[in-house]
C-alpha cells in the first residue's frame, strides 16, 4: 500500500458557509425594520404596530431569501466589493417594494409608512458592513493565489486581460505554459496555488495535470469546450465573462466530518443493540448446521491505506480460497453456502461491520472497503483508484445503491469519487434511505458474470463483418 501511505485529504481553507451568510442577511433585513420602529416610536411601540410587524415577519424572511438568491448574491465569488454593494442595493430595493405591496395587500395599515422609508437605510448600512467583513476575511483566509495558466497562445492572449482585471488581492499570474510543455508544468505545480486550463489543452494532458493537482492539493479551473458544457448542463463560475468549471481540492469541512462521525457512532451503537436478535438467530442456525465459525474476518484497506480487520457473517464454506486464492464472488458461486446466499441477498452479512464503525475504522456511508490484494491490482490499472481512500470506507455507499456486484470497478469508482467530491450530511441521509430498497433487490445482489458469457454476448451483438474488432 505504498501508493496510499502519504494520501491525505486537502487541508482546505476557511470559508463562510452559504447558509450562514443567508441567515445573517435575513436577520439584518429584519433588524433594519426593528430599528426603524425604534427610531419612529422609541421603546414605546404601539401594540397594533408591533403585532403588524410580527405577523408579516416570516414573509419578509422568505422574500429576502428568495430575492437575494434570485439576483445572484449567494453566487458571487472572488468579486470586487463594488459588485457586491450593487447587488445589495438591488436586493434591498426589491425587498422594500415587495414588503410594501404585501403589507398593503394584507391590509396592515398599522405598519407605519415612515418605517418603510427609514428601514432601507439601516439595512443597507448593516448589509454592506457584513458583506465587507466576509469579503475581507475570505481574502485573508484564502490569500492571494499564484496562478499557472496552461493553454495555446491564442487562448491565453484572449484570457490574460480578464484574469488581470480580477479584483486586486485574489490572483497573481505566476507563469504561462503551452500544453506540450508538460515537464515545465510538473516542475512548476508545487510552487503555485491554482491552475487554469483552457479548452485547447488535450484530454490526456488535462487528466495528467488534474491528478498531480489532486496530489498537491491545488485548485483547478477548467474552461470547458462546448461538448463538455452540454454534458455538464451548468457552469459553476466565471473569469470576467468567460465561463469556467471550478475543481477545488478534495476536502470535507471539519463540521461536516464531526456530524458524520457522531452520527456513525450513535447509529452503530443503536444498530448493534437492535440487531441482537438477528445475531442470535444466525448464531443458532450456524450451531445447528455445524457451520461454525459464524463470523468471518478479513483484512481490508481503510482511509489513507491503513489496513484493518473487517467483521462479517460467514457466507462461504471454510477455506473457500484454499485452492484458487482470492477471487471476486460470481453468480452461482459454488463456494457460497445456502444460508450465505440469503445473507448476501439481504445484505445481513454486513451487520457485524457496525462494530467496525464503532471502532472508527469504517463509516455508515462511504466507498466499500476492498482487500489489499485487489487494491494493488486496481491501483496498477487505475491510478485514480487511490482517491477512494481519502475518506473512511462505508457499510453502504453511492456505488452500492446505484450499481450491482457485477458492476465494473471503473463504474463503481465513478460513483465513489462522485460521492467524495459532493459529500454532505444530506447526501449520506439520501444514500441510507436508498439502501433500504436496495437490500430487497435481487438484481443488485447478483454476482459478476463469467468472462466467457461476456464474450458470447459481444459476438452476438457485434457486426460479423467488422474489420476493426477481433476476438
Amino acid at each position: 500500500m505504498n501508493q496510499l501511505a502519504n494520501l491525505s485529504q486537502g487541508k482546505g481553507k476557511m470559508s463562510f458557509p452559504v447558509w450562514l451568510v443567508m441567515l445573517v442577511d435575513v436577520a439584518l433585513i429584519n433588524a433594519g425594520f426593528a430599528l426603524a420602529f425604534l427610531f419612529r416610536f422609541g421603546w414605546q411601540i404601539p401594540e397594533e404596530n408591533l403585532r403588524a410587524f410580527l405577523e408579516i415577519l416570516p414573509y419578509i424572511s422568505l422574500l429576502t431569501f428568495a430575492i437575494f438568491a434570485g439576483i445572484g448574491l449567494y453566487a458571487v465569488k472572488r468579486s470586487a466589493y463594488s459588485h457586491v454593494a450593487r447587488l445589495i442595493a438591488v436586493g434591498v430595493a426589491l425587498t422594500f417594494m415587495t414588503t410594501m405591496a404585501m403589507a398593503f395587500w394584507q391590509r396592515e395599515f398599522a405598519f407605519p409608512r415612515s418605517v418603510f422609508v427609514v428601514a432601507p437605510l439601516f439595512q443597507l448600512a448593516a448589509l454592506n458592513l457584513w458583506r465587507s467583513l466576509t469579503l475581507r476575511l475570505e481574502r485573508r483566509w484564502h490569500g492571494r493565489k499564484r496562478l499557472l495558466i496552461v493553454g495555446a497562445d491564442h487562448d491565453v492572449k484572449r484570457l490574460l486581460p480578464k484574469v488581470l482585471s480580477l479584483p486586486t488581492g485574489w490572483v497573481d499570474v505566476a507563469c504561462v505554459y503551452p500544453p506540450e510543455a508538460m515537464d515545465e508544468i510538473h516542475s512548476t505545480l508545487p510552487s503555485v496555488d491554482a491552475v487554469l486550463l483552457t479548452e485547447e489543452v488535450p484530454p490526456t494532458s488535462r487528466r495528467e495535470i488534474l491528478i498531480r493537482c489532486f496530489e498537491l492539493g491545488r485548485e483547478v479551473f477548467v474552461i470547458p469546450d462546448l461538448y463538455e458544457v452540454l454534458l455538464k448542463k451548468s457552469l459553476s463560475n466565471k473569469i470576467g465573462d468567460t465561463p469556467i468549471i471550478e475543481v477545488p481540492e478534495i476536502f470535507v469541512p471539519p463540521l461536516s466530518l464531526f456530524i458524520k462521525h457522531s452520527f456513525d457512532f450513535i447509529f452503530a451503537l443503536v444498530g448493534l443493540l437492535v440487531s441482537l436478535p438477528v445475531f442470535l438467530g444466525i448464531g443458532l442456525y450456524a450451531k445447528i448446521t455445524f457451520t461454525w465459525p459464524v463470523f468471518y474476518t478479513q483484512e481490508r484497506v481503510g482511509k489513507e491505506g491503513k489496513i484493518f480487520t473487517v467483521f462479517k457473517f460467514r457466507t462461504m464454506v471454510i477455506d473457500a480460497e484454499k485452492s484458487d486464492g482470492p477471487i471476486l464472488a460470481c453468480e452461482n458461486d459454488p463456494r457460497i453456502t445456502p444460508i450465505g446466499r440469503i445473507l448476501r441477498r439481504t445484505r445481513l452479512d454486513e451487520l457485524p461491520q457496525l462494530y467496525n464503525v464503532l471502532r472508527g475504522e469504517m463509516s455508515l456511508v462511504g466507498p466499500r472497503p476492498e482487500r489489499p490484494e485487489f487494491v494493488r491490482q486496481f491501483l496498477e490499472k487505475i491510478p485514480e483508484y487511490r482517491y477512494r481512500y481519502l475518506v473512511r470506507p462505508g457499510i453502504t455507499g453511492l456505488a452500492q445503491v446505484r450499481s450491482k456486484y457485477s458492476t465494473t470497478v471503473e463504474d463503481k469508482l465513478r460513483y465513489d469519487l462522485n460521492y467524495i467530491v459532493n459529500y454532505s450530511p444530506l447526501l449520506d441521509l439520501k444514500i441510507l434511505m436508498e439502501t433500504v430498497p436496495t437490500v430487497f433487490s435481487k438484481e443488485a445482489a447478483a454476482g459478476c458474470r463469467d468472462v466467457v458469457e461476456a464474450d458470447d454476448l459481444f459476438r452476438r451483438f457485434s457486426k460479423p463483418n467488422s474489420k476493426t474488432m477481433k476476438l
